[in-house]
């Protein structure tokens, strides 16, 4: 993703949710400093190597759907996972991550 000037390139950066642009292999190609924090993943790492299993084929789907369809996605980090809502841009390839860890432990509560 190019930028037109600096000040587009500081927005990015300090957004308060993830953005992500991928390859056709879903090898990460750009990542804003939300989206590197929160999944830990690193530029040509693939996103599927930190999808939990069970929402493997979620995410699958959502990157062959229309822009503006969302997925709850599980992100798995060793013993732990956190749970994101990604929304499938305007942009090709481009995803906007959200967490939603704690709305998933809060809904777990009140079963």
């Amino acid at each position: 993703m190019a930028f037109p000037n600096q000040f587009d390139s500081i927005l990015f950066d300090h957004l308060p949710v993830g953005l992500l642009t991928l390859n056709s292999d879903f090898n990460v190609i750009k990542a804003n400093a939300f989206a590197t924090q929160f999944l830990q993943i690193v530029p040509d790492q693939p996103l599927t190597e930190i999808l939990h299993p069970d929402t493997l084929d979620d995410f699958k789907s959502l990157m062959t759907s229309q822009p503006g369809q969302s997925a709850e996605i599980q992100i798995k980090h060793g013993d732990n996972s956190h749970y994101s809502r990604m929304t499938l841009a305007d942009i090709e390839n481009t995803l906007i991550v959200e967490d939603i860890s704690e709305l998933v432990a809060l809904g777990r509560q009140l079963k």
